[in-house]
This record gives structure tokens, sequence and C-alpha cells, in this order.
């Protein structure tokens, strides 16, 4: 048999408290709603998502304000 680690992404903590499941879904579209009007490419996109979901994964938390988040879109959008 094979043991893998399964790799779990943090809960997102909202302004209000509430929690929800990470949903990687939700920051593609608002990053394409984002970048409707400018000449960056799906590849470009995925490339920046890949690294926002990897610099959660390696905080190792359990939970994450929904506001680092936002910091860490609005990083990639700028690049």
């Amino acid at each position: 048999t094979y043991e893998r680690a399964e790799l779990a992404m943090p809960a997102v903590v909202k302004k209000d408290g509430s929690r929800s499941e990470f949903d990687l879904g939700k920051i593609r579209a608002s990053m394409m709603l984002a970048l409707r009007k400018r000449p960056v490419s799906i590849d470009q996109v995925n490339a920046a998502l890949g690294r926002i979901e990897e610099k959660l994964l390696a905080t190792g938390a359990a939970e994450v304000p929904s506001t680092k988040i936002g910091e860490m879109v609005m990083r990639e959008l700028k690049k």
C-alpha cells in the first residue's frame, strides 16, 4: 500500500466571523473579472493562482482571514 499526505486548504474566516471552505474557483472568477480588459493570458492567471495556493499551504494554518487572501490576490494582480 502507498500512503499519501493529503494537503488540506485552510478554512477562510470572513469579516463577520463566519467560516467557509477555501474555493479557488471564486478567486479565479474575481481575477478574471478584474483582468477582463487587460492583456493577461489564462496561463498567467493560473500561475498566479498556483502561487497563492502554495503560499496558503505553506502557512500550515487551519484558518486564514479573507483579508489576507485578498492581499495575496492584489499582490499577484499588481505583478
